[in-house]
């Protein structure tokens, strides 16, 4: 039952995304996202998935938005929305199941993601990473920025 208090009260201080912008939304990932990560390992590199990771990174300062599915597990990541607003990361809550979400990356389930802001590719090695990839991910996280859940 307290779990069940914790999520909704979760769910009511950020506004989700609506579902006229959550279709868009998730045909923006799955094309231009998904599309760039596996053409290029540089940009898979500025992609974080799981709550540990999505963690570290908003410590970091590295993330430059987080998103995730609204679920009534939310205690399990009641500490990510109270992160992003004290280091200044949007947030973007889309109405997903997490193997919907999971599905577009080719996981069995995923709860979260973020995107790095600030991501230098691999200087020792020489790779850099494909202009048209830096300018459709910044184009993209743009994109989710304006669609960021505001507080209610």
């Amino acid at each position: 039952m307290l779990i069940l208090q914790r999520a909704s009260c979760f769910g009511t201080q950020l506004e989700k995304v609506s579902k006229e912008d959550r279709g868009i939304v998730v045909d923006r990932i799955e094309k231009e996202l998904v599309a760039v990560i596996r053409d290029s390992e540089l940009a898979r590199q500025r992609i974080v998935f799981g709550i540990r990771q999505v963690q570290k990174s908003i410590l970091d300062h590295s993330a430059g938005i987080v998103i995730f599915t609204q679920q009534s597990e939310a205690s399990l990541f009641n500490h990510i929305p109270l992160l992003c607003r004290l280091h200044s990361i949007p947030i973007c809550i889309l109405q997903l199941s997490s193997d919907r979400l999971g599905k577009l990356f080719a996981m069995k389930t995923l709860t979260m993601f973020a995107i790095k802001a600030n991501y230098v590719g691999n200087e020792t090695s020489g790779e850099k990473m494909p202009a048209e990839y830096k300018q459709e991910l910044s184009s993209l996280v743009k994109f989710l920025c304006s669609k960021a859940s505001k507080k209610v």
